[in-house]
């Protein structure tokens, strides 16, 4: 349910902002398509059998991790570049 109400939530804010949120916010770019990417996760992880094949959930939760850590490195990147040494 939280990947949905996340979806939601940024669906809400792209449509609020006209769009205009795509070309300034990468923060919201990452969040957008990692939630993407996780939906088809979490409705698979919530059928008993599941529903997509191995190979398919081990592409969006890596795809899905990736992009998380890529947004992450690059804020601690930026951190690091802006630390004043003495």
């Amino acid at each position: 349910i939280f990947v949905v109400i996340e979806l939601i939530k940024l669906f809400h804010k792209l449509y609020t902002t006209k769009y205009s949120i795509l070309k300034k916010d990468k923060s919201f770019n990452i969040d957008l398509i990692s939630n993407l990417a996780n939906l088809p996760l979490t409705i698979h992880w919530s059928l008993y059998d599941g529903c997509l094949p191995d190979l398919i959930v081990g592409f969006f939760g890596t795809f899905s991790s990736c992009m998380n850590t890529a947004d992450i490195l690059s804020n601690v990147i930026k951190d690091i570049k802006n630390l004043k040494l003495n």
